[in-house]
């Protein structure tokens, strides 16, 4: 069994009588997002963790992933947005080690600083290197975990 259906997020964007856009993530009734992590089957086999933000920036990250024959070492999650919550931060513990892939925005560098706030000292927390502004742009030859970002 792969798990129980719990949402559904959909990347389409809709427009209000106004022109304003939103998205939106439709959740069943008793789901919070504050709880809802994007996982691949392996997590629970794996040391490492590397986390992003969307669905299409995971999807990347697997690819790398697999390409560099890492697969066994790391999964990759989607948070599913730029914000962690408490239930968030306590799965990510569970882990030996934990990558953070955040985009290069505001967001991404508030959900960097409160990961390594909260998990810092117990955990290992790293950065997955890009060249584009969030993993799911760029190419997959840039990627490369490092102990610190650099360049924000």
């Amino acid at each position: 069994s792969v798990g129980d259906f719990i949402g559904f997020d959909s990347r389409g964007f809709y427009a209000d009588e106004d022109g304003e856009v939103e998205k939106r993530l439709y959740l069943d009734e008793g789901q919070k997002k504050r709880a809802l992590i994007t996982i691949p089957q392996n997590f629970r086999r794996v040391p490492g963790v590397i986390v992003s933000e969307g669905f299409f920036d995971m999807a990347r990250i697997l690819l790398w992933l697999i390409r560099e024959n890492m697969i066994e070492r790391y999964a990759a999650i989607a948070l599913c947005g730029a914000a962690c919550s408490d239930e968030q931060l306590h799965f990510l513990a569970r882990f030996d080690k934990v990558v953070l892939a955040g985009d290069r925005d505001a967001a991404g560098a508030r959900l960097e600083e409160k990961v390594r706030s909260k998990l810092g000292y117990s955990v290992p927390v790293s950065y997955l290197e890009y060249d584009g502004e969030d993993p799911g742009a760029s190419s997959l030859d840039s990627f490369a975990i490092r102990l610190r970002r650099d360049n924000y």
